[in-house]
């Protein structure tokens, strides 16, 4: 007999529950639950393998998280109340994670709780920063504002993301295609072609000798080769995301690497200020936007201003006072606007303006370091390929010579 997980609500206990049972049919197990007068919230058949509750190592796919926050928004801004939201969503996506954690939402809603509580309840699902959001739009009533902001924000993220990824893209795969191919002039057509003219090698060109010794000593040693390239990658790999001095370091020469430092700047600030607009907007608290801030920058320096930010504002101080200590990670436009933005109570338009304004700047300075990068790449290119095939055809322009 077949075995199913289910999940009922019992009103006598007030609480959900979440158990296994042998039945026929999915239909005669929910008929047996709502009898004993529980309330069927989902049956799904067990899995061969599957452990109850396990969810260590299951996650939700950005598109069906991207696909949740407009439909969430949509509904409520129709006006459709939150249980009838959640019961009908949870039926919409295929993942069987996302949707008990969406069943789980709408027993809490069921039982009166808040929504933002119930998202702070899977927090590897629903980050700090929206749980903050939908808790400040329930306290001021404007939910579905904060929604259709969140949606904007998410999606001008992504997108901005992208674009730096695509961009940087292009390079790496000329990169690759151009070392794959070095490899292979190198280790398999050289030797060949080396083995095919009859003079030693003592008496071949230089630039000859040198390739040959390198395609020697490659083919030579080549698994021990691998292997501390491998060691190597992944050790620093390791050491500048997960060791703090190495991270350090890492972001530090990120902003002082010639022109992709600027971009690095840009993108930070836009972060930055994006963020901060959308919580100032939706109405989280100075200290608490700023705290949540930190947690979404990546570059430890821009987390080490917005910390001194909030201490300074702790000790009754402003944004300027924080900001004009860091010339180098925020430019002086910013620090007036932001000032002025304090001073007016136009703190969000300004962030918003400014976040709009480094993203754009973010698109052109990525077209402009593509731009010149591109060339560099085919130039050096063509200098290693040129000297592999000058090594190649310099011992049959002296055989030719000799035979003269």
């Amino acid at each position: 007999m077949p075995r199913y997980v289910y999940v009922v609500f019992d009103k006598k206990a007030n609480k959900k529950i979440t158990d296994e049972a042998e039945a026929a049919s999915p239909a005669k197990l929910r008929s047996d639950l709502q009898e004993k007068g529980l309330f069927v919230i989902r049956v799904e058949e067990k899995l061969a393998g599957q452990k109850k509750g396990s969810s260590f190592f299951q996650s939700v796919s950005t598109k069906d998280l991207v696909s949740f926050y407009k439909s969430l928004m949509l509904s409520v801004r129709a006006g459709v109340s939150l249980a009838q939201v959640f019961e009908t969503l949870a039926s919409q996506f295929t993942s069987k994670y996302f949707r008990q954690v969406l069943d789980d939402i709408y027993a809490g809603i069921t039982k009166g709780r808040a929504l933002s509580d119930c998202f702070r309840q899977h927090p590897k699902v629903f980050g700090e920063q929206f749980v903050a959001m939908i808790e400040a739009g329930e306290a001021s009533g404007k939910l579905a504002e904060v929604l259709e902001d969140y949606c904007k924000f998410d999606e001008e993220a992504r997108r901005l993301r992208g674009e730096v990824v695509g961009a940087m893209m292009y390079p790496a795969v000329i990169l690759l295609i151009a070392i794959t191919a070095v490899l292979i002039l190198t280790l398999h057509i050289f030797p060949k072609f080396i083995k095919s003219v009859s003079i030693p090698m003592s008496k071949m060109p230089m630039i000859t000798q040198v390739v040959y010794g390198f395609s020697t000593f490659v083919l030579s040693h080549w698994l021990a080769i691998g292997l501390t390239s491998g060691i190597l990658f992944f050790g620093l790999s390791y050491l500048f995301t997960k060791v703090p001095k190495g991270v350090r370091f890492w972001h530090w020469f990120q902003l002082n690497v010639p022109m992709i430092g600027t971009l690095v700047v840009k993108v930070n600030l836009s972060q930055f200020a994006r963020t901060m607009a959308l919580q100032a907007r939706s109405g989280v608290a100075s200290i608490q936007a700023l705290q949540l801030t930190h947690k979404s920058i990546s570059n430890v320096y821009y987390q080490d201003m917005v910390a001194d930010i909030i201490e300074t504002i702790k000790r009754g101080g402003t944004y300027m006072d924080a900001m004009t200590k860091r010339p180098k990670l925020i430019t002086p436009l910013v620090v007036l606007l932001i000032s002025v933005g304090e001073q007016t109570g136009t703190f969000d338009e300004v962030l918003e303006t400014i976040a709009d304004y480094y993203a754009e700047e973010v698109r052109t300075t990525l077209k402009s370091v593509t731009s010149m990068i591109e060339p560099i790449m085919i130039v050096n290119m063509a200098i290693v390929v040129g000297s592999i095939a000058a090594a190649m055809f310099m011992p049959m322009f002296d055989m030719v010579d000799s035979s003269k």
